[in-house]
């Protein structure tokens, strides 16, 4: 029937894609690999043989997909088939997270979004760390000379080094 044939049809492109996905991870060739496990976790998403290496192919891409690497590591420590290598992935993940975030703020939301989603949800994002620039003008906004007196050497470097030129005037005025 064609209600058959398309079963068979999904679940046969589910076994191609992920050997296709599987052998290019293997090869190092990431976007192939994303490409392929993404279309055979979409027709298992529960399968930890899948979604484990399409995280693997997201995060070792050049430059990685953090996004949709840590969201992809996440959902395999849920669906691993063990606690003890749910652990390892979890804390593998969260390590991600935090290199990309700039800290483990927030982990717990996208640990809990992969418990209840097998799909990663849409508009699903996580705000990247803030880059020096940003860090800077954190430093001395608001500030009083005062405070930007008591501002380390390193700081000092950041802000003089990164910032912007009102940030920078405020540090060398002081």
């Amino acid at each position: 029937s064609d209600a058959d044939f398309e079963k068979q049809k999904t679940q046969l492109s589910g076994i191609f894609n992920a050997a296709i996905g599987i052998s290019a991870l293997q090869n190092k060739d990431y976007a192939t690999a994303a490409k392929s496990l993404r279309a055979a976790v979409d027709v298992s998403p529960t399968d930890f043989s899948l979604v484990n290496p399409l995280a693997l192919a997201y995060l070792q891409a050049t430059p990685p997909d953090s996004i949709n690497g840590i969201w992809y590591a996440s959902r395999a420590s849920v669906v691993a088939p063990n606690p003890q290598i749910q652990q390892q992935i979890e804390r593998y993940a969260k390590s991600q997270y935090a290199k990309y975030h700039g800290g483990e703020d927030g982990w717990t939301d996208v640990l809990s979004q992969a418990k209840a989603n097998p799909t990663m949800p849409s508009g699903f994002a996580i705000k990247p760390a803030p880059t020096p620039a940003e860090q800077a003008a954190a430093l001395v906004n608001g500030k009083t000379p005062d405070d930007i007196k008591k501002l380390s050497f390193a700081e000092w470097e950041l802000v003089l080094s990164a910032g912007d030129q009102a940030a920078q005037d405020q540090v060398w005025n002081v």
